[in-house]
């Protein structure tokens, strides 16, 4: 037999999509509506209150005689405002060409593009069997396709226009804080750009040739960064990524057993002997650019993860490292049962332990404390009184797509992200970027997401799928029903972890957001407008 507070809960889960409810003492809820986004407090033994009102104003029942009038005026009050709104959102997104168009004009006037990339080569001489352009049998896979020294001087004098307009508009404070946390860089990514050296040598010159003093940039800030597999490293190219100051992102994903379970070259053998040797040619080369310039990605499956084996190896090399998840090629969250199953069983846990990692470093290392809670900065927008209406939320559930990332294909053509399958370019560094065929993507990707599950979900503020990974052969595609659960879930970890913050230490709380307007903390799309108000 349900008791009465499990039939209100079940009654808003049907009635309130966008709503939940999360215990907070034995007193009281806090609750979240998606739709003004907002966060409040309610006693426990007001909730069938509460349901009654709503009924007698949504379902024509008639409301019982023990809520009072003040409570009920309490809630029209809420309602006013687009508070416990009935169903979905009516919309995410405005996708009409006109909408589209306005967009694309303020980003195109007023966002940094933070990342540029090159794919100087489609050529590789491995074949790592969860790398996309292993897996990819159409748009994207390895050729022998190379990147011209033309093109890339060309994509060079686009990125300098794009990034020197930008940095331009800015105060002289502001340039400096933009040249400390963004400076212009310039990415080098493959297949593997060892195979197109001369290629990457000129262009980097190139870049560091170009005058950019008369635009206010002294050089010293200018980066470069290289992706590589480590398979063709010598005395010169060494010497190269030291005079240029190169970060270099190595790829080794453990020890011997775990590197070569997926890292294989074109017959299918193991590479982690040459990789591991060409890297320890480095160290030994100049160890202080080691320390200090090469970073190992180590990725790693991410429902397994890394062994303490490999951790503990990949730490002792004496360099960055940076542990990431593989992607999937075939869809966004492997196992998401597994992993919802984990979450039910270990949620808790999750949540005691971060926040004590955190008090742990409370007093002694508060920066370390706030990246122990940085999981949290989304709800730095989240209302806590005055909520407005918001039938139509206006989401999108990107980053400006073709603006604040964007790569240049080997033969030049235009992709939105170095993730994308590169099914769908928006023109071509030498004749120009196709507004209407970027009109066509965006609004693609609006009416993939902009359906009636994502209008209907809780978190859907925090989705966290980028567009980048949906493209699939010229369309984009959203997450499986399995998939969109795991992440509801996962988010409301994340609202446990809020409670428990907001109860016990909740100046932390402020803290934590204020550190967000902070790029030092939290690099995340650079709007001029909101740049310069800082």
């Amino acid at each position: 037999m349900k008791t009465s507070y499990e039939k209100c809960l079940e009654y808003f889960v049907e009635k309130f999509p966008m709503v939940r409810f999360f215990d907070y003492d034995n007193e009281r809820l806090l609750v979240y509506d998606a739709k003004p986004n907002l966060i409040f407090l309610l006693d426990r033994n007001e909730l069938p209150k509460l349901k009654d009102c709503l009924a007698e104003k949504y379902d024509n029942v008639k409301l019982p005689a023990d809520v009072s009038d003040e409570f009920k005026k309490r809630v029209d009050i809420l309602s006013a405002r687009g508070v416990l709104d009935p169903g979905p959102l009516d919309s995410l997104v405005d996708s009409s060409t006109g909408s589209v168009k306005a967009k694309l004009d303020y980003y195109w006037s007023n966002v940094l593009m933070r990342k540029f990339v090159v794919e100087i080569t489609e050529r590789c001489n491995f074949r790592c069997k969860y790398c996309f352009n292993t897996l990819e049998p159409v748009f994207r896979h390895h050729t022998l396709k190379q990147m011209s020294i033309e093109t890339a001087k060309k994509s060079i004098d686009f990125y300098m226009q794009m990034y020197t307009n930008f940095y331009n508009r800015l105060s002289d404070r502001n340039k400096q804080i933009l040249l400390d946390n963004f400076a212009p860089c310039y990415g080098i990514y493959g297949g593997e750009p060892t195979m197109n050296w001369d290629v990457v040598v000129d262009s980097v010159n190139y870049y560091k040739s170009l005058d950019w003093e008369s635009r206010g940039i002294d050089k010293k800030y200018l980066e470069v960064t290289i992706n590589t597999n480590l398979s063709n490293i010598n005395e010169e190219i060494i010497s190269f990524l030291i005079e240029h100051n190169v970060l270099l992102f190595a790829s080794l994903d453990g020890v011997k057993a775990e590197h070569d379970a997926n890292r294989v070259d074109a017959s299918g053998n193991g590479t982690f002997d040459l990789a591991y040797n060409n890297l320890m040619k480095i160290k030994n080369f100049n160890g202080e650019y080691f320390k200090e310039k090469v970073c190992i990605l180590a990725v790693v499956d991410s429902v397994t993860g890394i062994t303490d084996e490999s951790k503990a190896f990949l730490k002792g090399i004496g360099c960055q490292l940076n542990i990431i998840d593989k992607g999937y090629k075939d869809c966004f969250v492997k196992n998401p049962e597994l992993r919802i199953e984990t979450i039910l069983e270990d949620g808790g846990e999750w949540v005691e332990r971060i926040f004590n990692e955190a008090m742990e470093l409370k007093d002694k290392d508060r920066d370390g404390c706030l990246d122990k809670l940085s999981d949290l900065y989304f709800l730095e927008s989240v209302v806590t009184d005055t909520p407005l209406r918001k039938k139509k939320a206006n989401l999108f559930l990107s980053c400006p797509m073709g603006i604040d990332n964007i790569m240049v294909g080997a033969g030049g053509d235009l992709h939105i992200c170095h993730k994308t399958d590169c099914s769908m370019p928006f023109g071509n560094i030498h004749t120009g970027i196709d507004i209407d065929r970027m009109v066509d993507i965006y609004q693609r990707y609006m009416e993939a997401t902009d359906n009636k599950e994502c209008r209907s979900c809780w978190m859907v503020r925090n989705c966290g799928v980028c567009a980048a990974l949906r493209m699939k052969g010229n369309t984009f595609v959203n997450p499986t029903r399995k998939e969109c659960e795991y992440l509801r879930a996962l988010n409301e970890l994340y609202f446990k972890l809020y409670v428990k913050v907001h109860k016990e230490e909740p100046a932390l709380l402020d803290e934590l957001f204020e550190r967000k307007k902070d790029v030092r903390f939290y690099k995340s799309i650079v709007d001029i407008n909101e740049f310069n108000n800082r």
